[in-house]
């Protein structure tokens, strides 16, 4: 949560670059998943795509939701952030989380990782 706060506030600065903001409809009609393995015909998948920089500080934010029955059944956020270090290399954190609504697990599945990112071409 804090990190859309901060995305907020960024997108807000006079010198944050908003580099995307976009939103995926889509019909999704199958998908197999291990959180729902009796739900193969899905309904809907919405997508929010927002990068922002700031200076050399970069957030790239995927959050996605799914649904069936006509009701949001999964939600995930995806994010990468970190510093432009040279053009050609960064430093990166990345964080995905996936959430299953109305439906009790004891875990849900979360990758944290970091490290560097080597960029070829942009």
């Amino acid at each position: 949560m804090r990190y859309l706060l901060m995305l907020m506030l960024f997108s807000m600065t006079a010198k944050a670059e908003v580099r995307e903001l976009s939103l995926d409809l889509k019909r999704m009609p199958f998908q197999r998943d291990f959180m729902f393995p009796e739900q193969l015909n899905w309904g809907h998948e919405v997508r929010l795509n927002a990068d922002v920089n700031l200076w050399r500080y970069f957030q790239d934010h995927t959050i996605t939701g799914r649904t069936y029955d006509d009701r949001f059944r999964y939600v995930s956020w995806e994010f990468d952030h970190g510093l432009h270090i040279f053009p050609w290399l960064d430093v990166i954190h990345s964080h995905k989380s996936e959430h299953a609504m109305d439906r009790y697990l004891d875990k849900f599945p979360v990758r944290d990782s970091y490290g560097i990112r080597l960029r070829f071409k942009e």
